[in-house]
């Protein structure tokens, strides 16, 4: 029996049906979201219920524009653990689209120490 599954085709449906999700979750992303992270919207991202985001803008599309790094202090509002839905809803609602100079704007991951979460910019 001949195996008419398509593996690119069946990736590709479901790359766009995460694109279409996140979209409709987060439409206001000051930069583009990381989609692995639609299967984890509801995981803990910080053991805490409140955290720091930071990203340092050292890319050279930065340049000698200002590098003041962008933080923002993210609150899970019900007293428990941050997860990533979270994180993007409060991005969503405290990053001025307009400080973002940087070409490079995929969330590509992120890392959290002491409750600092680090972003990881590409393009």
């Amino acid at each position: 029996m001949m195996n008419t599954y398509d593996d690119d085709s069946f990736e590709e449906k479901e790359y766009e049906f995460v694109v279409e999700q996140m979209d409709k979750l987060f439409p206001k992303l000051p930069f583009s979201y990381n989609t692995d992270d639609y299967y984890k919207l509801d995981d803990v991202l910080v053991d805490y219920p409140y955290a720091l985001i930071y990203q340092n803008r050292t890319c050279y599309c930065v340049g000698s524009k200002d590098p003041t790094p962008i933080t923002l202090i993210i609150n899970s509002y019900n007293g428990k653990n941050i997860t990533y839905r979270n994180f993007y809803e409060e991005v969503e609602k405290k990053w001025d689209r307009n400080y973002w100079v940087c070409n490079h704007h995929f969330l590509e991951g992120l890392s959290v120490k002491n409750n600092i979460i680090d972003l990881w910019f590409g393009s």
